[in-house]
């Protein structure tokens, strides 16, 4: 139990600092009908480590996880909830740049210029708690980023 308690505390700390930074900016998703974020961040990263199911372009069912820790394959897709290896990745901004469908309970992948990924592609079906928790998880994820920059700025201005 102390060492939960710890690590909440830990967490919690982390949150503080990249709220107090104003610098650190938020980012928000875009798209139609975004809901109403209530869940709490640890809630959030339990729910987008543990995956969901989802439709991948309306006909193809694939199981997703997210990994807050690796910004290259943030967003991990798999054949199936027993699967160990991924079928495919994205990264942190593939879902910062998305098109996010709070209605639908779809987000849009849209590959960035010169990246080389090809075609996008559309998440369907959604479950709720997942499509919330990856909000939540990105934008946390996004702060932690842009606190990161803004304090390694400040250290190097520092250094000078």
């Amino acid at each position: 139990r102390q060492k939960d308690w710890d690590k909440g505390i830990s967490v919690w700390k982390e949150i503080r600092e990249i709220w107090a930074d104003e610098e650190a900016g938020a980012w928000h998703p875009q798209g139609h009908a975004i809901p109403v974020l209530e869940m709490e961040y640890l809630a959030a990263l339990r729910a987008a480590q543990r995956g969901e199911t989802a439709f991948v372009g309306g006909t193809s069912k694939r199981f997703f996880q997210i990994d807050d820790k690796n910004p290259d394959a943030f967003l991990r897709c798999f054949a199936d909830e027993s699967s160990s290896q991924p079928e495919a990745t994205f990264p942190l901004d593939a879902l910062l740049h998305a098109v996010w469908d709070g209605e639908l309970r779809s987000i849009a992948l849209i590959p960035q210029q010169g990246d080389g990924q090809g075609e996008g592609i559309i998440l369907d079906e959604v479950p709720d708690k997942f499509f919330q928790a990856a909000i939540v998880v990105a934008r946390f994820a996004q702060q932690r980023r842009a606190t990161s920059r803004v304090s390694s700025k400040r250290s190097s201005e520092v250094s000078r």
